[in-house]
């Protein structure tokens, strides 16, 4: 499979969170720490979920820097992808700018204490 390519801008959010477009790659900071990236290595990390007959209803712990979302709006057997995510700063930073259509929700929670209201296929 083929690196998969976000297009979220560079951008500073607080003092804990920014967003870096270098050398062709998107990456996600808190801090100082690297939370995701659109590096190839984060797309073949992906590829046993990818490899999923994905389809029904998606549950996505952590929107990161959207890449999840550029290969699962694809698949049209997808009814709805719920995403958790557990930092506003994320969310306002990256879910404007990503790849989604009517099937696609993001949710503001913790995965871990998060209670769904449905059942999910994946």
């Amino acid at each position: 499979m083929n690196r998969i390519k976000v297009n979220i801008p560079s951008q500073q959010f607080n003092d804990n969170f920014c967003i870096v477009e270098d050398k062709g790659e998107t990456t996600l900071f808190h801090n100082t720490q690297h939370i995701m990236s659109d590096r190839e290595s984060e797309t073949h990390e992906h590829i046993p979920f990818f490899n999923q007959p994905l389809r029904g209803k998606i549950l996505v712990t952590g929107l990161g820097v959207g890449l999840i979302n550029e290969y699962l709006i694809t698949i049209p057997e997808i009814e709805k992808v719920v995403i958790v995510e557990k930092y506003k700063e994320v969310i306002e930073m990256v879910w404007p700018h990503c790849k989604r259509d009517e099937r696609f929700e993001v949710v503001h929670a913790d995965a871990e204490t998060w209670e769904p209201t449905m059942h999910f296929d994946y």
